[in-house]
């Protein structure tokens, strides 16, 4: 699976759950990111760009910035989870997936019968990222009750 088709997914549903949990300018960082990956910058090298360093850099900014790795970190090990179980189940060979094709089948899973468990998976990654990184529990809880509104009108 191409690790490309991974963190263009990661990033573009962590820009959608940021948006939805009032992140805005973290939902614009992550947009920013994504348009950056898809014209070719390697990953680890944004990622290194939105990691606060420097004097001056603490509290609120410092967490912040752990907000969008949160997340985008979490949803990368829910894409790779999510891809690894489409491919067992034959939805499609691994190497015919893309990105639009992703989009449209983690559309029908938010819409359909596996709305519970997809949820439920991308919290479970979320939650884990937001302990390593040290998330306050009332950021955490705004993220998670962004996730419930994935995929609803």
């Amino acid at each position: 699976m191409s690790e490309q088709i991974i963190n263009e997914q990661a990033l573009l549903t962590s820009a959608t759950i940021l948006q939805l949990s009032g992140e805005a300018s973290e939902q614009r960082r992550a947009t920013r990111l994504l348009a950056d990956l898809r014209a070719g910058e390697p990953v680890a090298d944004l990622l290194n760009e939105t990691k606060p360093s420097g004097p001056g850099r603490f509290g609120a900014g410092l967490e912040d910035s752990a907000i969008l790795l949160a997340v985008y970190s979490a949803l990368q090990a829910f894409w790779k989870v999510y891809l690894e179980k489409l491919v067992a189940k034959g939805a499609e060979k691994a190497s015919n997936l893309t990105a639009a094709l992703l989009d449209k089948l983690f559309k029908q899973d938010l819409e359909g019968s596996e709305r519970d468990k997809t949820i439920s998976e991308i919290k479970k990654c979320l939650e884990v990222e937001a302990h390593k990184r040290k998330i306050s529990q009332a950021k955490l809880r705004k993220l998670l009750e962004a996730v419930d509104k994935l995929g609803k009108k």
